[in-house]
């Protein structure tokens, strides 16, 4: 099948980590932040670290809302990511 015809997820590989990536891409529907818990968590971690994951939890919060603002549908969404 083509790509562009709107074919599904393949279901291929291992299926606990397949609905594990979907469930964790399912987090990125909230907004990104930093709460105390996480913050006292992140106490003795090198800063480059904490500003590289800040990043990327910016920019796949970011896609999550900007690919839930052009489709119907967030189960397509959370599969895209």
């Amino acid at each position: 099948m083509n790509a562009n015809t709107g074919a599904g997820i393949t279901h291929t590989g291992n299926v606990h980590l397949r609905s594990q990536l979907v469930e964790t891409a399912w987090g990125y529907k909230a907004r990104a932040g930093v709460g105390a818990t996480f913050r006292n968590r992140q106490g003795g971690v090198h800063p480059d670290t904490i500003a590289r994951s800040w990043a990327a939890q910016r920019r796949l919060c970011g896609r999550f809302h900007r690919l839930d603002a052009r489709k119907h549908n967030r189960k397509v969404v959370s599969t895209a990511i």
